[in-house]
């Protein structure tokens, strides 16, 4: 067998079968951690199962509010408000632009797939974070849906079970907020 330097050289398979031993052997050290972690009731689990996420938003009030900027007019709110659900959500999700060249897309709707699902188990606390499992990636928070106050899981990545749920909230959240400007455009 020809030797490199000091080491002897290796063939191609004998390489990869020391490679291969030397990962099992760390792959069972991380297995017993775990073990040793999940025992005390905490611990991290690695699901690589993809996740769909969708986080929808409203736009603020002051936007509807100002005309100068943002160039909802009376009319404009009132016509939107004259929409059913449906049309408003149409409506909603469109931009518009004003004369002074601001947009504003009053419902914006995010969907994400996120390939690496991380579960955090910290007395009897579950914590969801989500990765792309490219480098630099953040870990995002996934939330449980708030029975509550269901106007909070706005602006939050939930799961894309929620997207109809999310809806019928924007709308309503929408609705309001232009009945809300158009009164104070009218008392003013």
């Amino acid at each position: 067998m020809a030797t490199i330097g000091t080491a002897p050289a290796l063939t191609l398979e004998q390489f990869f079968l020391a490679d291969y031993n030397k990962l099992k052997e760390e792959n069972e050290q991380l297995k017993e951690k775990i073990r040793k972690i999940t025992d005390n009731n905490y611990g991290c689990f690695d699901m690589r199962k993809p996740c769909e996420t969708v986080c929808i938003e409203v736009a603020d009030l002051y936007r509807f509010r100002d005309e100068k900027y943002y160039g909802f007019t009376v009319d404009k709110i009132k016509e939107a408000l004259e929409l059913d659900d449906e049309s408003l959500w149409d409506w909603g999700l469109r931009s518009h632009v004003s004369t002074s060249y601001y947009e504003t897309i009053p419902i914006k709707v995010s969907r994400h797939t996120y390939y690496y699902t991380l579960n955090f188990v910290e007395t009897k606390k579950n914590i969801v974070l989500l990765t792309d499992g490219e480098a630099g990636s953040e870990l995002i928070p996934i939330y449980d849906w708030d029975f509550y106050n269901p106007a909070d899981n706005l602006g939050k990545s939930l799961d894309i079970c929620y997207e109809d749920d999310l809806k019928n909230i924007a709308i309503q959240i929408l609705r309001g907020r232009l009945k809300k400007a158009l009164e104070e455009k009218e008392d003013s």
